[in-house]
């Protein structure tokens, strides 16, 4: 038994004793499911005891010692795994509780690259979820014990998300600085919403004409996973703008929800709705961030044309062309834009819906092309897309 690491020379003051003839072994065993070895979970247990000889028990955690020291077995251990200098899950193969390979050398390699996979997807977990995988599938325990040991309540379940914004100039200047907290409170129905619905985040700011950097970070605040996004944009000087037709951003999405479906931090009022850029009849399109889209859905796109020094409006024609190898295989038909102006920006809304039936597996280069073909004006954007199937 590991007791003698930490019993070795030296005896325990009395309250210190009690806790470790309680719960040496759950620290042990949690330690050991981490790392996979015996010598490191030993090294485990016997670093918990001696901090709590050297400091305490610390006072909040005197209620519960036994999720205090399960939580410390993890944090230990998943810090023994990052310094590993070796990446496996077990240094002794014995250990492992499945049949002696058969394969000789081949199977051997095999079971070391799985363990490190398993090893490598460990290290990315926070201690919470670590901890809540441990206490389900190695101990068994239910969720409401789970909740119990470690001090949160089922009924009390919620979703936090912590949004950040930053938006930059081209001089690296910050322009724009905005946090958010998104909270869902996670009853049984919006449980089930969320497993096909994705949780919408809307803001806008107001910068003048250049282009910009724009950044996202968005923190889980009850398992402290965080998510990244950047991306470039630019805001047209409609002023210097007398030969081309300037456009927005374009925005691609396969998705179109009504807009009392989504989940909002703040509930939006029907008049706040109108002449949202994304909002047409009442459904909102849900930008792609990723931009693979399934050939079995269609492919929304929108952006805006400024027809600045145009008096009335005119038409525009708008089509999307898709590019494999520098050679055409797809192209939308032309969409006849005549309508829809805005009365002060001048900015016309231009929406297309591609169907992607047609289009074979694969990566493409997509561009959209608008045409004032009464200016003789023209307006060209390219990305990079992919479709599955």
């Amino acid at each position: 038994m590991p007791a003698a690491a930490v019993r070795q020379n030296d005896s325990l003051p009395e309250g210190l004793e009690q806790l470790f003839q309680e719960h040496s072994r759950l620290v042990y065993r949690t330690a050991f499911a981490v790392t996979g070895s015996r010598h490191d979970a030993e090294d485990v247990l016997q670093s918990v005891f001696v901090k709590l000889l050297q400091r305490g028990l610390p006072p909040d955690a005197r209620s519960n010692a036994a999720r205090y020291l399960h939580r410390a077995a993890v944090n230990l251990s998943l810090n023994v795994l990052r310094n590993r200098k070796r990446r496996r899950l077990v240094d002794d193969v014995d250990m492992l509780e499945i049949p002696a390979a058969q394969g000789g050398e081949h199977d051997d390699a095999r079971m070391r690259q799985e363990s490190e996979r398993l090893t490598k997807a460990m290290t990315q977990l926070t201690p919470r979820a670590l901890e809540v995988l441990l206490l389900y599938y190695k101990q068994g325990d239910s969720t409401a014990q789970i909740a119990g040991r470690l001090g949160t309540s089922r009924s009390a379940k919620r979703l936090t998300l912590d949004v950040l914004v930053e938006v930059k100039d081209s001089y690296g200047a910050t322009q724009r600085n905005m946090r958010h907290r998104i909270e869902v409170s996670l009853t049984a129905a919006n449980a089930e919403r969320l497993l096909t619905q994705p949780v919408q985040y809307d803001t806008g700011f107001t910068v003048l004409p250049g282009q910009y950097v724009l950044k996202f970070l968005v923190r889980d605040a009850e398992v402290g996973r965080i998510g990244t996004y950047q991306t470039s944009f630019t805001i047209p000087n409609l002023n210097r703008e007398p030969t081309r037709l300037p456009i927005s951003s374009v925005v691609l999405g396969s998705q179109r929800l009504t807009v009392n479906e989504a989940l909002y931090n703040v509930k939006t009022a029907d008049k706040q709705s109108i002449g949202h850029p994304l909002i047409d009849s009442g459904r909102k399109l849900l930008p792609s961030v990723t931009r693979v889209f399934s050939a079995s859905r269609d492919m929304y796109v929108y952006l805006e044309a400024y027809e600045q020094y145009a008096e009335p409006m005119q038409p525009l024609i708008a089509y999307a062309s898709f590019y494999r190898e520098g050679a055409k295989v797809y192209e939308s038909q032309p969409v006849t834009v005549t309508g829809g102006v805005h009365r002060t920006s001048k900015a016309v809304p231009v929406r297309l819906t591609i169907p992607l039936t047609s289009l074979s597996p694969g990566r493409y280069d997509w561009q959209v092309t608008i045409i004032d073909p009464t200016g003789h004006k023209a307006a060209f954007w390219q990305t990079a897309v992919a479709i599955v199937p």
